[in-house]
């Protein structure tokens, strides 16, 4: 009688996956990548770049980056939200809200999401703000925490009204 043959699995042999698991990877690739863009959607153009650079956010969204910016960094939230934060010197926080067309009040928030950026959560003192213009909200925040003003900035697409 013949005993049966046992596999042994060495650092060599390679694994087996399950099919499943190749479509599950799949799938999940192409709804990710299915939300950066749609043809149905209006364009807005800062919120329908891939990647799109300080730059594009001043020119496109209208936001006034003073002289002082420094530590510029964006998230994509959704095919209609970006996220981005920057550090501005305290006497410019000025000059970016009026370049920007943002009124800044004390004490007002408005972004109470959090964001891979920042944390929902402000103990410090803070202003904030919210404009539109073509067809995108903008809404920042300046927090004032050790000496150092930070800035978020949320970049959304207003749905249409009709």
């Amino acid at each position: 009688m013949e005993e049966p043959r046992t596999r042994l699995v060495t650092e060599r042999t390679p694994r087996r996956y399950h099919p499943a698991v190749h479509v599950s990877i799949s799938a999940l690739i192409l709804a990710f990548s299915a939300g950066a863009c749609s043809d149905e959607e209006p364009a807005n153009g800062v919120l329908d770049e891939l990647a799109p650079t300080r730059a594009d956010v001043a020119a496109q969204a209208g936001i006034e980056f003073p002289p002082s910016t420094t530590g510029f960094r964006l998230v994509r939230i959704s095919g209609d939200q970006l996220d981005v934060t920057f550090q501005v010197a305290d006497e410019e926080i000025d000059d970016f809200a009026e370049g920007s067309g943002i009124e800044l009040v004390d004490g007002e928030r408005t972004i109470v999401h959090a964001s891979p950026l920042w944390n929902v959560a402000v103990t410090a003192p803070l202003r904030g703000g919210t404009s539109d213009r073509d067809g995108v909200e903008r809404s920042a925040e300046v927090v004032s925490e050790d000496g150092a003003d930070t800035v978020r900035l949320t970049i959304r697409r207003i749905a249409d009204s009709e």
